[in-house]
């Protein structure tokens, strides 16, 4: 899960969070309230390629757009999920 988040390390993470992760990608409801924060684009993005495995290309090909766009969106979502990970105020 943590790998699926872009978290490299258990260490980075207090074993709370961990568990939180976890059931991120199990459906649970925090997952939405986590996404919530995140612009529709991006949103999107993490969706089809966290939550659904999606490809890349499938999902560039699915919007519309390049998949350099979609990679660039999944990694702003990444990184400010990461952020609100270490920094839950």
């Amino acid at each position: 899960a943590r790998h699926r988040l872009g978290i490299r390390d258990a260490i980075e993470l207090a074993p709370s969070q961990i568990d939180q992760v976890h059931a991120a990608l199990a459906g649970d409801q925090w997952v939405g309230q986590l996404l919530a924060g995140l612009p529709e684009d991006q949103q999107t993005a993490i969706r089809a390629r966290i939550l659904d495995d999606v490809p890349y290309p499938e999902i560039a090909n699915q919007l519309q757009i390049s998949e350099l766009v979609i990679r660039k969106r999944v990694s702003r979502a990444l990184a400010t999920l990461r952020e609100q990970l270490e920094d839950p105020s």
